[in-house]
């Protein structure tokens, strides 16, 4: 059951993680006047001057980050899942030795 907890936080971070590009994605595409009188260069944005190579790398990065949220936590969480022993926790003030973190 730990792989499933270790699995279902992992989603909720990358939807944490895409929320949060998706709310700046938007304040940019709208081209907001408050937010444009804050920009740090004066050159245009990317998918104003060129908006075919911009296409290419948005999908491109949609497809990278839809891989990293998903199929690798799923993969990390399987690992988990073969785990028979409870994990152990420490609840102690001092760092672990190196051992222990290998272990």
């Amino acid at each position: 059951m730990y792989w499933f907890m270790v699995l279902v936080f992992n989603l909720l971070v990358g939807l944490a993680f895409i929320t949060g590009n998706l709310y700046f994605f938007f304040i940019y595409k709208l081209d907001l006047p408050f937010f444009e009188k804050y920009k740090s260069v004066d050159e245009p944005w990317p998918w104003q001057t060129d908006d075919y190579e911009w296409n290419k790398l948005f999908w491109r990065s949609v497809y990278f980050t839809a891989i990293n949220l998903t199929i690798v936590p799923f993969l990390f969480s399987l690992t988990f899942s073969f785990k028979t022993e409870p994990v152990p926790f420490s609840y102690d003030d001092k760092l672990p030795s190196i051992p222990v973190i290998i272990a």
